[in-house]
């Protein structure tokens, strides 16, 4: 299948860039370009591409009221390609909020070899991509967890699509909620202690970049840091850790899940959401394994589903729920009697 690509930046030369980057591409076609986000939306609602790549930093119409827009009328799997410095980690947060699937930094130099293969790897993933319904499904009737006791920990791994559905279930849940949580997002590099602001902002927990040597804490939610694995010792302290990536990720989803399996066996609970990769699905096992609680989203309800249906696979028994019963499952496992 040939992904057609419309690229909307402000900057004739980093078009021209990305033009014969993803024309390089066998499966990759670029059949429009914009400079300003007017001109965007309108090539969007002509060309309907499979994929759009967008500065948020535009004339005319920002890139922030184009994404509206082409959510709105013809939602279209959105990559920002911007400056992620300064204001512009607050834009890319704002971009996500307003639909975009992912971020990747825009270098000043060029694209390196790294940002090629990434870019290009997102702008596939993206144009398999679920996005939301304007008319979600109503939620299905709860089911019964397979689980009893309250879990003393909850992982939560995601990637692609992920930071706007982790928002969303964080705000969810009531102050003073009682199980400890410990994110692992894949983003950009410099982008977690914003993302736990963001985060921080929507919901009455106190959200944070894990901090090494600190005891998980009731009200609580940890987030995993840039280029850094977190994990939680069998004393159920949080440790950061530089080792080797795991499946290509640093921090990584299995490493964090593994270690609640370790530390708290049939008292860990893990969630594994949407993303490219397999990451989680074997952390996600070992708390299975260990009489934990595994729950990954619904591949149909997902962004991108190549994660949940990793993670189904290492574990066919999983509970699977959709984004909107996420935060229903959160409370409910907090009702349960503390083990």
């Amino acid at each position: 299948m040939t992904v057609r690509v419309a690229i909307i930046d402000d900057s004739a030369f980093f078009r021209e860039v990305l033009r014969e980057l993803l024309a390089a591409a066998p499966d990759l076609e670029v059949v429009g370009e914009a400079g300003d986000g007017r001109r965007a939306v309108e090539l969007v609602m002509e060309l309907r591409p499979d994929v759009v790549t967008m500065d948020v930093l535009l004339p005319l119409v920002g890139g922030l009221d184009a994404i509206r827009a082409i959510m709105a009328r013809r939602p279209t799997p959105i990559i920002v390609l911007s400056r992620l410095v300064g204001r512009g980690q607050q834009l890319g947060l704002d971009a996500i909020a307003a639909g975009a699937l992912d971020v990747l930094e825009k270098p000043l130099a060029g694209l390196d070899a790294d940002h090629r293969r990434r870019l290009i790897e997102l702008v596939r993933g993206a144009a398999r991509a679920h996005l939301p319904p304007a008319r979600p499904p109503p939620p299905r009737p709860p089911r019964a967890l397979p689980v009893r006791g309250r879990p003393r920990a909850i992982g939560v791994v995601a990637s692609t699509g992920g930071p706007q559905l982790v928002r969303d279930a964080l705000a969810g849940l009531p102050a003073g909620y009682p199980i400890p949580i410990v994110v692992v997002q894949h983003t950009v590099a410099g982008f977690a202690a914003p993302m736990a602001s963001w985060f921080d902002a929507a919901t009455p927990l106190a959200v944070t970049v894990a901090v090494d040597g600190r005891p998980l804490a009731a009200g609580e939610v940890a987030v995993a840091p840039d280029d850094e694995h977190v994990i939680v010792d069998r004393a159920g302290v949080l440790r950061r850790r530089s080792g080797p990536a795991e499946a290509g990720h640093r921090p990584s989803g299995t490493a964090l899940l593994r270690s609640l399996a370790e530390a708290f066996g049939p008292a860990a609970m893990g969630v594994v959401l949407t993303g490219m990769g397999k990451d989680g699905a074997d952390g996600l096992a070992a708390i299975a394994h260990g009489g934990g609680l595994a729950v990954v989203q619904d591949p149909a309800d997902a962004a991108i589903d190549a994660m949940p249906r990793r993670a189904l696979a290492a574990v066919p028994g999983a509970t699977a729920v959709t984004a909107a019963e996420l935060p229903a499952l959160l409370r409910s496992v907090a009702h349960q009697g503390a083990r």
